[in-house]
């Protein structure tokens, strides 16, 4: 009696358990979803801020003179000499200059760009954008087979998810025109996993004696963590589990970690392609 009695209790137990921890976990997504949500209104208003800013500066124009770059593909690596005719905004030029770019960043803008059309796509000219080794993305195209590049040879303004250098971007795009013809493209952007806004929430959230919460990326890279922000978890045999758990369900995984048996309750985000 007392063995079946104990059985009853913890299976119980058990299941408040994980009714309880399944909705924590749907309340942490949907406070990600609001930042998300709110991330991408703030885009919106930084492309209409960004516009009005470009052309208060003045009349552009392009010259017959040329600037040579070394332009590097940002999708596969390729580098390729091109060259750009120069560009004047308001009668200064641009290649080189980054006085506009930084007075966004200035109004809390997060990324801003100036692109110029190449055979091969479109060429970052100036910008606050920063490559791994921090220095400026000058110089790197978005290639013509981009969806970006794509929706703005089309004179269509694209916004959402885009690949921007070396991350994950929520991006505002516009075309540029000179005399009515397409010329290059306008860029605003934040980075689509930046969290910071939460990252002290969920360091505050406790569950049980030693429960966290934490977001990884599908790539693998923990974002949020009370200790391990950045490392990359892909070889893990409990995040091979999670990647085939892509339905957007609550779902349960068990498995053994540094010699302890640890529980997790995970959810998938599509918006940001992460687990929570």
């Amino acid at each position: 009696f007392g063995i079946i009695a104990n059985n009853m209790i913890q299976s119980q137990v058990i299941e408040s358990t994980d009714s309880r921890m399944t909705e924590q976990v749907s309340d942490l997504v949907e406070v990600i979803a609001v930042e998300f949500q709110g991330n991408k209104e703030k885009v919106d208003l930084s492309l209409n801020l960004a516009h009005n800013y470009f052309y208060r500066q003045g009349d552009l124009r392009e010259s017959s003179d040329y600037i040579e770059y070394e332009a590097k593909n940002q999708v596969n690596g390729a580098v390729s000499k091109v060259s750009a005719k120069k560009w004047t905004l308001g009668g200064k030029t641009i290649h080189g200059s980054f006085d506009f770019v930084d007075a966004l960043s200035a109004m809390n803008v997060k990324a801003t760009t100036i692109f110029q059309k190449i055979p091969q796509g479109y060429l970052r000219i100036s910008t606050n954008v920063k490559n791994a080794d921090g220095s400026r993305a000058v110089g790197t195209f978005i290639p013509l087979d981009s969806p970006v590049a794509q929706a703005i040879d089309k004179g269509q303004t694209f916004t959402g998810r885009a690949w921007v250098v070396d991350n994950w971007y929520l991006t505002a795009y516009e075309p540029i025109k000179i005399n009515g013809e397409i010329k290059g493209m306008l860029f605003v952007g934040m980075p689509e996993k930046d969290l910071s806004h939460i990252q002290n929430l969920f360091n505050k959230k406790k569950f049980f004696d030693s429960g966290y919460p934490y977001v990884v990326g599908a790539d693998g890279n923990i974002v949020i963590h009370p200790a391990s922000v950045g490392t990359n978890i892909s070889n893990e045999e409990f995040f091979k589990f999670m990647l085939e758990h892509k339905t957007g369900q609550t779902f349960r995984s068990e498995y053994i970690w540094q010699g302890k048996n640890k529980v997790q309750y995970i959810k998938y985000y599509e918006p940001i392609d992460a687990f929570v």
